[in-house]
């Protein structure tokens, strides 16, 4: 969140610092809601909340059914889950990196780059998530425990990595 709010004021800082320089603006007569555009924001990121409020959902339940067994059972599982949550970053990382990519060569019309981009985006998130389901498949037990060295932690977590 930190992140995010310092991101935030930078850019309204060099937004303003640039005024009459850039075609943006912060001035609110420039904002419009015709033209279709709330409609246009929420088809693109009404999709994306949804599947964040999921996962926050899944999250909250599945922490709720934990705290009936142990500290130990919610503390495994939730190593597990950054483990596996680290291979997904990264390919998802790779994907909402490569999209401003392939939508100016589509915009360009430069279909064979936007679908070298999108082939070469596909191969290395395909190697980052095998790897890591390989890595979790072999070295469960000792991932685990490189965060927290407690016997029964490092049984429900590596238990939970094979099963994610």
């Amino acid at each position: 969140m930190l992140s995010n709010l310092i991101a935030t004021l930078y850019f309204v800082v060099l937004i303003l610092a640039k005024r009459g320089k850039l075609a943006l603006s912060l001035n609110p007569r420039y904002y419009s809601v015709s033209g279709g555009i709330p409609k246009e924001v929420l088809l693109v990121g009404l999709p994306s909340c949804i599947m964040n409020l999921m996962g926050i959902f899944s999250n909250i339940t599945l922490n709720k059914l934990l705290v009936n067994y142990s500290n130990a059972a919610v503390a495994g599982i939730g190593i597990a889950k950054k483990i596996d949550m680290l291979a997904f970053a990264i390919a998802n990382g790779l994907s909402q990196g490569v999209i401003p990519l392939i939508g100016y060569n589509y915009s360009a019309g430069n279909t064979r780059r936007m679908l070298s981009a999108i082939k070469v985006t596909l191969i290395i998130s395909l190697a980052v998530t095998t790897l890591g389901a390989v890595l979790l498949f072999t070295c469960a037990g000792p991932l685990v425990r490189a965060f927290i060295d407690d016997a029964e932690t490092v049984r429900y977590g590596s238990s939970s990595a094979l099963s994610a």
